[in-house]
């Protein structure tokens, strides 16, 4: 559990210390504050743990389909577009399933 905790204040002290910048997010900050998001849910019981695992898997989906993307040629604005859409989805359903005060989806 000290583990899993530590893990989180890393995780959201790296996020914080990227949010500064005025830039639109990359796809890889979306994500790690996604994971921030969905492990503060868990550790303060907004989210169950099946909850949590079907968005942390939906997330890993998206990083997989990014490498992907990544590896046959690089990242076409269509793509990011694409990202960008899936992770919305994501964070939609972060803010849902954080304050709905049920089981899985």
């Amino acid at each position: 559990m000290k583990t899993l905790i530590a893990t989180v204040l890393l995780i959201a002290g790296l996020a914080a210390a990227g949010s500064a910048d005025a830039r639109p997010a990359s796809i890889e900050h979306r994500q790690l504050r996604q994971d921030v998001r969905i492990a503060h849910g868990w550790s303060n019981g907004q989210l169950t743990r099946c909850e949590a695992a079907r968005l942390s898997l939906r997330g890993n989906r998206i990083e997989r389909r990014e490498q992907h993307y990544r590896s046959s040629h690089g990242l076409q604005p269509w793509e990011r577009r694409d990202l960008q859409r899936r992770l919305d989805s994501v964070s939609r359903d972060i803010r849902k399933q954080r304050h709905d005060g049920n089981g899985c989806f």
